[in-house]
């Protein structure tokens, strides 16, 4: 009964949770506020675009989820622990394991191939053995339908395709949660389409957290959720209708 319980808490429960978060910066002048105190939570499987203009906060919120930046204050809690208080040592072990990063220039490494690239992450991991890697990197890029791609190295590749190969990587530890910092950002609209409906796929199939910093409103327009950040505040917080996707 108590299993059952656990479990059904565990599906009902966020996904991801901070309370009173903020972030502010040491200045001749005193401290500057970047990001004022936030509570949110995000559901598992939801994807939701962080929107607002340049220097409204939102890659700095993006940045301290992503457990990149030490907040000044307020709690992070992913699947129930609370990742704002981990020691620096299990704090890069928890992100390389639970969370994954896309990024606008891809980041690949330009002398390994796209399946490479992919296993990278795993890299080091302790109990995993290289075979395990392979398999699931090149289970993740017919996924994301790369599958004949393996061998390419990046400039063997579009910038649409390079960017699916870094949804992939963000995905080879399955994660709980994907940050995305304007994943569209360097690509031409057709292909930027194409990675977002790859990516709405993708939390829908695995059931992740996907959340996007993007200026783009078509990214808005196919998430479930759009958070508006401006002056560093949560101005407005909303949910699409289904249809509306």
């Amino acid at each position: 009964m108590g299993e059952r319980r656990d479990v059904q808490v565990a599906a009902t429960s966020p996904v991801l949770f901070i309370e009173n978060l903020h972030k502010e910066y040491a200045s001749e002048a005193g401290p500057v506020p970047v990001l004022k105190p936030m509570t949110l939570k995000f559901s598992r499987g939801e994807m939701v675009s962080l929107m607002g203009p340049s220097g409204s906060g939102k890659s700095t919120l993006l940045s301290l989820l992503g457990t990149l930046e030490k907040p000044s204050g307020g709690r992070i809690m992913l699947e129930g622990e609370a990742v704002s208080e981990l020691a620096e040592g299990k704090l890069a072990e928890f992100r390389a394991r639970r969370i994954g990063f896309v990024f606008q220039s891809f980041h690949l490494i330009p002398t390994m191939t796209a399946l490479e690239n992919v296993m990278l992450p795993m890299l080091g991991m302790r109990g995993v053995r290289r075979n395990e890697m392979r398999r699931r990197a090149e289970e993740l890029l017919e996924l994301v339908g790369m599958a004949d791609r393996l061998k390419h190295l990046p400039h063997q590749l579009s910038g649409g395709q390079q960017q699916r190969v870094a949804v992939a990587r963000a995905l080879i530890n399955r994660p709980a949660l994907v940050l995305a910092d304007e994943p569209t950002g360097n690509l031409d609209r057709a292909s930027g389409l194409n990675v977002l409906r790859l990516m709405l796929r993708l939390k829908q199939t695995l059931n992740m957290t996907f959340i996007i910093a993007t200026h783009d409103p078509e990214v808005a327009a196919l998430s479930d959720r759009v958070i508006r950040i401006r002056d560093g505040e949560v101005e407005a917080d909303q949910r699409r209708p289904v249809e509306g996707r």
